[in-house]
């Protein structure tokens, strides 16, 4: 850490509570003679306050061009640079498949300060409409307007400004029911059996582990521990920059884990084993032997589905909401254990699950009780 030496560069707090850092400096008089004094705030950092202090200090008043305008996609250019070098590719192309997607295709080629808040307040309510995570889009914009405050471009960042929507009723009962019972979980099982054997053993995994669609295409067969019955997870398939199919560390540190491996489970990774015709060292891979897109997953599971049209459709992360509704619901296991197998960043993460889980019980026991006096 730089000593903090830099008496010009000042700490200060927002109302949220975070500590921003700001400057003020005079770098000498314009060709006309006014002096040119320089205000920057909305550094989260000292080093980057310093950093952006000694360039403006060393070019001086005879190199200082005073910001104008910019246009959204050349600032999203010059973040962008930065931020893929501190974040994971796969992190980095999530990023970038929103802002061409969500957000270049409205306001990328418009100068950013003259985008009107009515024109952002219509574009985050028709995304809202669109898209069930329109909140990540409106996040990122914002990020984009508070670098462009930072740099000078713009005087104010309009995205706080706007009135975000509320998620739709449909939208949050669409995510609620995203998961099935042991009654539903079964009849497809059977079903997918009977379709194709090597999407059953993937959704038999998902089901029984929880583990992210990622992390079930990166397992290998060394990482499946049969003698002392777990299952090592240590790695995720992911898509990073110029969307090519890497091998990536799991979404977080706690995503690193063993999970239990059960005897059934490992009745049915011996079958699919033994009927895998490529000699391979995974579980799920192309013909040419590299790793499998996420995005199959997805294509899999359209494809039981449409051989199946009486079976309810939820997504594939669906089933890692069903391996823990059912693991919550049907024994006695504690939520910090939960979290551990599931690799949950935070317990709080758990508890939304585990909280919604017992409450549904409670409405099942409720109903049952209430039935026996009728």
């Amino acid at each position: 850490m730089p000593k903090r030496s830099n008496s010009n560069i000042k700490k200060y707090t927002l109302k949220s509570g975070e500590t921003r850092y700001k400057f003020q400096t005079y770098l000498g008089l314009n060709a006309n003679g006014k002096p040119i004094n320089i205000t920057r705030k909305g550094f989260k950092t000292y080093s980057h306050a310093l950093e952006v202090y000694n360039k403006l200090r060393a070019d001086g008043s005879q190199n200082y061009v005073k910001p104008k305008q910019i246009k959204l996609d050349d600032l999203w250019k010059l973040w962008f640079n930065t931020y893929k070098l501190q974040v994971k590719q796969s992190n980095a192309n999530k990023v970038n498949e929103y802002y061409k997607n969500h957000i270049f295709p409205y306001f990328g080629n418009n100068y950013m300060d003259k985008i009107s808040v009515s024109a952002l307040q219509k574009w985050i309510e028709r995304k809202s409409k669109e898209i069930v995570n329109y909140r990540r889009m409106y996040q990122l914009l914002s990020r984009l307007y508070k670098y462009a405050y930072t740099l000078g471009y713009v005087k104010i960042n309009p995205c706080n400004r706007l009135i975000i929507p509320k998620l739709s009723k449909n939208k949050k009962e669409k995510g609620e029911k995203n998961f099935y019972n042991r009654n539903e979980l079964e009849k497809f099982l059977i079903s997918a059996k009977k379709f194709n054997f090597k999407f059953y053993t993937y959704f038999y995994l998902l089901a029984n582990t929880g583990l992210r669609r990622g992390e079930a295409l990166a397992l290998q067969w060394k990482d499946i521990d049969y003698t002392n019955k777990i299952i090592h997870v240590r790695h995720t398939v992911a898509i990073g920059l110029e969307n090519k199919v890497i091998l990536d560390t799991p979404k977080t540190q706690a995503s690193i884990r063993d999970v239990p491996l059960t005897d059934t489970l490992a009745k049915v990774l011996k079958e699919y084993h033994s009927k895998q015709t490529k000699l391979t060292d995974k579980l799920f891979c192309k013909k040419d032997g590299g790793w499998k897109n996420p995005s199959d997953a997805g294509d899999w599971l359209r494809q039981i589905y449409d051989n199946d049209s009486s079976l309810r459709k939820i997504t594939v992360h669906g089933f890692r909401h069903t391996f823990a509704t059912l693991l919550i619901a049907e024994t006695d296991i504690k939520p910090k254990t939960v979290q551990h197998i599931l690799g949950h960043e935070t317990i709080e993460m758990t508890l939304n699950i585990y909280t919604h889980v017992t409450e549904e019980e409670k409405k099942k026991s409720l109903a049952q009780i209430v039935s026996l006096h009728l």
